[in-house]
């Protein structure tokens, strides 16, 4: 599975172009000490798990559960199928999970904070970039683009063990995702317009929190 993570987070530092002298596959937590990330909650898939003393002494790790270890380990056996939703399930896990390290560390790297709502936001938008970039969908004359987001965006379900408060940061989140990725979506759709998509990705990428927010409502 390692190589999975370390293909993923390759993939996501080319298309933001980051400099981040951390790799996601090294901070993988093994089995014994991941287990403490479950909760007590038998569904639970992925987290990020960071313990800060300060912006000088931080530790972090990613958990992902065995069910999804199991399915991502096949992953080399996908790329000439279509995703079934187990592996579309665990590939996106994996990139939410990858998504939040690197934002984590980049904003570490800048000595600026990170919000949860701004890393929600940030994962919602890449795993579903990593999706579409990684395994083009085509069904039926529909695009990837419209595959793609209607199982990320149509088909999800949160955790009936969460927070109020979690529950509303991440339906929040998810709608910021939906509306900025139907802004870009003709630009995504659209292969001559590569280079014009990673410069809008990037620069979105390096704004702050609140930036972030008002180029989606523009």
């Amino acid at each position: 599975m390692k190589h999975v993570i370390e293909k993923i987070d390759r993939a996501l530092k080319a298309l933001y172009a980051l400099d981040v002298p951390y790799h996601a596959e090294e901070f993988l937590l093994d089995r014994e000490i991941s287990a403490q990330a479950r909760i007590g909650n038998s569904n639970f898939q992925g987290a990020v798990l960071l313990k800060s003393q300060g912006p000088e002494d931080v530790e972090i790790g990613i958990y992902f559960s065995e069910a999804v270890k199991k399915e991502l380990e096949t992953y080399e056996c996908w790329e000439n199928q279509t995703w079934s939703t187990s592996q579309l399930n665990a590939f996106s896990v994996a990139a939410k999970e990858v998504s939040y390290f690197q934002c984590i560390a980049y904003h570490l790297d800048q000595g600026r904070p990170v919000s949860h709502l701004e890393l929600e936001l940030q994962g919602e938008i890449d795993k579903f970039l990593l999706s579409f970039f990684t395994h083009r969908y085509r069904d039926s004359g529909e695009t990837a683009f419209e595959i793609l987001f209607e199982k990320h965006f149509d088909r999800y379900s949160l955790l009936a063990t969460l927070s109020r408060d979690r529950k509303t940061r991440y339906e929040e989140a998810i709608q910021l995702a939906r509306r900025f990725l139907m802004k870009h979506r003709k630009n995504l759709q659209d292969t001559s317009k590569h280079e014009q998509v990673l410069r809008i990705l990037r620069r979105f990428y390096r704004l702050n929190g609140s930036d972030k927010l008002s180029a989606i409502g523009n």
